[in-house]
């Protein structure tokens, strides 16, 4: 299981650095209860924008790696 790169990440799911809270929950393959859920525990920061709250590319990136890791040290063992 091979890491993308930040850049590879962004393009292969079409994301621009300020990503809505209906796409990051695509992204997460969560819903929106369990996404303001993490946002009340701090795992996940939301962006004033205007009148919308938006997750950051960066944030989720590094979810992404998180998991990645996850499931890399679950094969080793």
């Amino acid at each position: 299981m091979e890491e993308m790169s930040y850049e590879s990440y962004c393009k292969a799911h079409n994301v621009s650095p300020f990503v809505s809270v209906k796409k990051a929950c695509e992204l997460e393959n969560i819903g929106h209860t369990r996404f303001y859920e993490l946002v009340e525990r701090g795992e996940i920061t939301l962006i004033p924008n205007g009148s919308r709250r938006n997750v950051t590319a960066v944030q989720l990136y590094e979810r992404y790696r998180s998991r990645i890791a996850k499931a890399k040290s679950s094969q080793a063992a």
